[in-house]
């Protein structure tokens, strides 16, 4: 997990520690599939990068 991944996951718990109701807990599902594709992103544009730099 990122650091940005790990802050964001934080601060959704805490949002949703200090005022727990339907909507905060959407709010951390969304965060949390914002955040799974944000690292899958980012696991593709590393794997690219790499592929990039083993042809030249």
């Amino acid at each position: 997990m990122n650091w940005w991944s790990q802050q964001a996951h934080d601060s959704a718990a805490e949002a949703q520690a200090a005022r727990p109701s339907p909507e905060s807990q959407m709010a951390v599902a969304q965060i949390t599939a914002l955040l799974s594709m944000a690292e899958a992103l980012h696991k593709i544009a590393e794997m690219m990068q790499e592929r990039k730099e083993g042809t030249n």
